[in-house]
């Protein structure tokens, strides 16, 4: 899990990002746990703890998109990641 964290005062501030949960729409197996999304980039969890950030830079921007799209329509984004290979960082 990212964590962000800010010095204040000697207090530590942790940001921590919440990831939405995946299931698939056909409530079929997935390969993918959750999912976190920004403007340029998504963030997948899989189901073996792997996490992996696919952006803009190393993925391309129509790939992250389309995964932005099959994350939050709950279908077909452990099947893309696998037929596609996504570049990721």
């Amino acid at each position: 899990m990212y964590k962000c964290f800010e010095i204040q005062y000697k207090c530590a501030v942790s940001l921590i990002m919440e990831f939405t949960s995946y299931t698939s729409r056909g409530r079929k197996k997935s390969g993918v746990n959750g999912f976190y999304i920004e403007r340029n980039f998504i963030i997948v969890r899989f189901v073996d703890g792997g996490t992996y950030t696919y952006s803009y830079n190393s993925a391309g921007q129509h790939a992250v998109e389309e995964m932005k799209l099959l994350a939050l329509e709950s279908e077909g984004l452990c099947t893309y990641i696998n037929q596609n290979k996504p570049g990721f960082e």
